[in-house]
Formats: C-alpha cells, structure tokens, sequence
C-alpha cells in the first residue's frame, strides 16, 4: 500500500503542527506492510536529513521536497502571511504530486498538515482515494464569553467568523470535500461547521504522546498552578487570571505561573500589580521540554481556559505526568480529557465570565485541598494518556481509513 502524506509542517524534534506531520510520517512507516512518501515544504530538508545522519531511516519512508517559486519565498521572509503562502503552496504542489505519482503509482493521499478546514488542496486531480485532516478551525468563541474581550479583540473574532463562512462558498473547497473519500475532524464544531459532508466525517484526534511518565517523587505543590501556552486572547488568558484571583482570596500563598509568551505579557503583568499579586503570578519564557516537564511534575494543576483550539499538546503532555487539567467544554481540549475526566470540564453555554471563572476557581480548590481526590483524577489522567500514544493515534486511524475505503 502506496500512501503519499502532504505535511507541510513535517520537522523532527518540534512541537505543534511541524511535530504532527512527523510522528505521522514517522510512525506510518512502522507497519512495514506501507510504504510512505512525505511531500513537504523544501526548508524541511536540512532538520530532516540532519535527523537521519543520527538514526536509520526506514526503507519504506521517502521524503520529496516542494517550494514555490523565489518570489514567493522572498515574500514569506518579508511580511505574506503564512496562511496566504501556505493557499498557494497547496495549489503548486498538485503539479509535482501528479509527477510523483506517474512514478510511484500511489494507492491514497492523505493530506495532514496544515489542519485547517480553510486551505485546500486539489488533490483529487490524481483521481485517487484522498483523505483530509484531521481538520479544526470551525471552533469559536462561546457566546456569553465574547464579552472579556476587548474592542480590538471582539473585532478580531468577528473577522475569523467572517472568514470562516466566506471559506465555506469557496467553490475549490467544495469541490475538494466533495471528491475526498473520508474527512476527519479534530473537534465536533468543526464537524458541524462542515455539515453539508457529515456522512464522511469522524471526529479524530491528530495528536500523541510518546510515552505517560509515572509520577517522580517530589511532592507536588498544592498551591502552584500553571498555564502553558501563548498569550494571546483566545487562549483564555483573561480567564485563567479571574479564576486565579478568586482562588487565590482564599489561599493567599498560591502562586499561578504563565509559562510562554505572546501580546498580553504586559496585561498579566497589569493585573497581578493592581492586585497586589507581583509575588504571586510569574511569567516564565519559552522552556525547554525537559524543563517544563519539571513544572508538569510540580504543579497542582494546569488551567487551560482555551477558547477555541483545535487541539492542544500541552494538555496532552500535562496528562502524561499525571497532571490534571481544567479546561472549558468546547474545541479540543474537551476531546482530550475524554469522558472519565469532565469533572475537570466547566461548563459554558448561557453562562456569564464571572459564573464561568468561579467554576474554574471552585475545580483549583478541590484540587488544592481533596488529596485522595486528586490521587483519583491524577490516575485517569495517566490512563488517558496512555490511550493517546502515538502508536494508537495512528494505527486506530488507519484502521478506519482501511475500513471505510476497504483498502489492504
């Protein structure tokens, strides 16, 4: 079975999309019954040629290379978004996946990263089986929490659901939907967003773990709460300080650390001095994974009051030490909890910010104060991870490829 994976984003060593396309690539390749061919951008080539002057590529994974023409290029290093270049690689590429495949006579293509329902690829030009994502960006923004943004934030949502329904006329995104095989998404709002090819989606989670790490046996701080992420809006950062401040009123000592970077440093840092909070919320740049893996081993809990994500690493990586975390029920961080953890799952829907950051700050404070509790949750948390590694990911996916295009 000839399968050719379209990864954009396909890097060693990375996180977020870039790591996505190359644990897909990665791990595809272990079932030696497939052989694999990654199509992805040319800036690729040096990380990953360099990965294998360390490690023993397979013999059934190939690595092909595509970029657009020197101006194009030279635009993306001088202010085109990566969004538009991206739209345009996707359109360029068809010419050499159609030459690859009057070589190597491919029997599917799936495209994988980037995972944006928006971007599409006209990839049924080769006239074989296709399939698409798994997909996010139908998530939005729950109502009743439009109203924590600012003006400048409030338009820049609208702007994205603007977006997101004017893709939805794209006459080339139909035309792709209409002829792929099967459709994943990340989340059921995107599911839904994609409504009129319901009969061929699934909800599927792209991402995985390596491994679950057993709990270490430094004591963790009950205090200690952690937000890891950018700091930009939508990623609830607004909220993720309310629920703190409420909790810590009662827990003076408490400490909340925001581990990353983005716009709103300087609004953290405003709010933890009108607060008199200076000793107790802290901002920690960027950090190395091992690292941060000292805080997933520390920390009480981490708060991840995201509003609309597709999907969310950090979380599953925060699973994987046995640390619970407290999110909103809605994109997908909810997915990744599972059903055994939605004690940790606060509800939005006709709730207001002040009803939703009290929730949040009543979860920390059980947390804080029920040990045999947290054991409990802790152990769950393990154990969806370990329902999330890389390999099940995968395997569980093809195996629903193989089932519904009856491919062996």
């Amino acid at each position: 079975m000839k399968i050719l994976l379209l990864a954009y984003a396909c890097e060693p060593d990375r996180g977020s999309e870039p790591g996505v396309g190359w644990k897909w690539a990665l791990n595809l390749a272990k079932d030696r019954t497939k052989d694999i061919y990654v199509l992805t951008r040319s800036n690729n080539r040096e990380s990953v040629d360099a990965y294998w002057t360390k490690n023993i590529c397979p013999n059934n994974l190939h690595f092909f290379y595509y970029d657009l023409p020197t101006p194009f290029i030279w635009g993306k290093h001088h202010g085109l978004p990566v969004n538009i270049y991206y739209s345009i690689w996707l359109q360029g590429c068809v010419g050499y996946m159609l030459e690859l495949h009057m070589k190597f006579e491919f029997d599917m293509v799936h495209h994988i990263t980037f995972g944006v329902y928006r971007d599409v690829c006209p990839i049924y030009k080769l006239k074989i089986p296709y399939v698409l994502g798994p997909l996010g960006g139908g998530e939005a923004t729950p109502s009743g929490m439009m109203k924590m943004y600012s003006v400048k934030e409030t338009v820049s949502e609208r702007f994205r659901g603007l977006v997101n329904k004017i893709s939805l006329l794209n006459p080339c995104l139909h035309k792709s939907f209409d002829h792929a095989s099967l459709i994943f998404t990340k989340t059921k709002e995107t599911q839904t967003t994609l409504h009129k090819w319901r009969y061929k989606t699934l909800i599927n989670l792209e991402i995985g773990i390596d491994k679950t790490y057993k709990q270490n046996k430094q004591e963790r701080d009950k205090e200690l709460f952690i937000f890891v992420g950018r700091f930009v809006h939508w990623k609830g950062v607004k909220l993720a300080l309310k629920a703190f401040c409420i909790f810590q009123k009662a827990h003076p000592s408490a400490k909340m650390l925001f581990i990353g970077k983005g716009d709103m440093q300087s609004y953290i840092n405003r709010i933890a001095m009108e607060n008199g909070l200076d000793n107790n919320i802290q901002i920690i740049p960027w950090i190395s994974q091992k690292e941060l893996a000292f805080y997933y081993d520390k920390s009480c809990a981490m708060l991840f009051p995201s509003l609309h994500d597709s999907s969310g690493n950090v979380v599953l990586e925060a699973l994987s030490h046995g640390l619970p975390v407290i999110c909103l029920d809605c994109g997908g961080p909810v997915g990744i909890l599972g059903d055994n953890l939605m004690e940790m799952v606060e509800p939005t829907a006709n709730r207001s910010v002040d009803c939703v950051a009290n929730g949040l700050a009543m979860k920390m404070a059980m947390l804080s104060s029920d040990s045999l509790k947290y054991s409990g949750i802790s152990r769950k948390c393990l154990e969806r991870a370990g329902m999330m590694l890389w390999e099940n990911t995968i395997s569980n996916t093809y195996k629903l490829i193989e089932e519904k295009l009856s491919l062996q």
